[in-house]
């Protein structure tokens, strides 16, 4: 048990240090944080203002709502 536990740490040290070849500095670490907030917050606020509308508002700007989720009507439009 101890000798396969070994082995796996073993794998995912090696894992780790194949990982840490690829160094991300503290900036970009930051800049990809933030586009990933402001790209959360985005799809938030978007939500939010659908979840406002009637279904034919919705149609009438080219969304559609299935349960708690929206999707624009040209998804399925593309054939």
């Amino acid at each position: 048990m101890n000798n396969y536990y070994t082995q796996n740490s073993q794998i995912e040290s090696d894992s780790f240090s194949s990982l840490a070849l690829e160094e991300v500095t503290t900036g970009q670490l930051i800049r990809n944080i933030r586009h990933e907030f402001i790209h959360w917050l985005k799809r938030r606020q978007t939500h939010k203002m659908l979840s406002q509308l009637s279904d034919r508002q919705l149609k009438d700007i080219g969304w559609y709502r299935e349960g708690a989720n929206f999707f624009p009507l040209h998804r399925f439009n593309q054939h």
